[in-house]
């Protein structure tokens, strides 16, 4: 049994979160005190975090690459030299994201980030792509003249 220091509750030591730095090995505040806590200081933490990175936009650059796909800055710079600072595939010069496999991690390049999204649906429906193609092919005129076509062709027509 322990005493929340915030509430002053005495709670069972199963109400505490596990800290080895403290005499007991547990905080000295339960965790539905603890969770008030956090969430009441949830806004300005948040806020601290945003206006830190956007005063250090490098940095924050420097250490998301680093962190997510372990890429340096100068190995960044590099692949968007090689590219001509344009988009992998629409070439376009625009703000690039970095586009990885999800399997691998590997990074494959810069691209824009409607190619990015359309590359990642494209990647994961893969098998389909030829039936999607033939789709928009097929009613390129529209859904109407798509079904009289096929009604004539068919010999359907009423």
């Amino acid at each position: 049994m322990k005493v929340c220091c915030r509430c002053k509750e005495t709670k069972e030591n199963t109400e505490f979160l596990r800290e080895s730095r403290m005499k007991l090995g547990l905080t000295s505040a339960c965790r539905v005190c603890l969770r008030k806590y956090y969430n009441s200081r949830k806004d300005k933490n948040n806020a601290y975090r945003r206006n830190y990175r956007r005063s250090r936009p490098l940095e924050s650059k420097k250490q998301h690459l680093k962190y997510i796909y372990d890429l340096s800055y100068e190995d960044y710079e590099q692949i968007n030299l090689n590219q001509q600072y344009k988009r992998q595939l629409c070439k376009l010069e625009k703000d690039l994201q970095v586009d990885h496999s999800h399997k691998t991690n590997k990074v494959r390049g810069l691209l824009c980030s409607d190619c990015n999204k359309d590359l990642g649906v494209i990647e994961k429906h893969k098998d389909k792509l030829m039936d999607f193609l033939r789709y928009i092919e097929e009613r390129k005129n529209g859904v109407k003249e798509y079904y009289r076509l096929r009604e004539v062709s068919t010999g359907t027509v009423a």
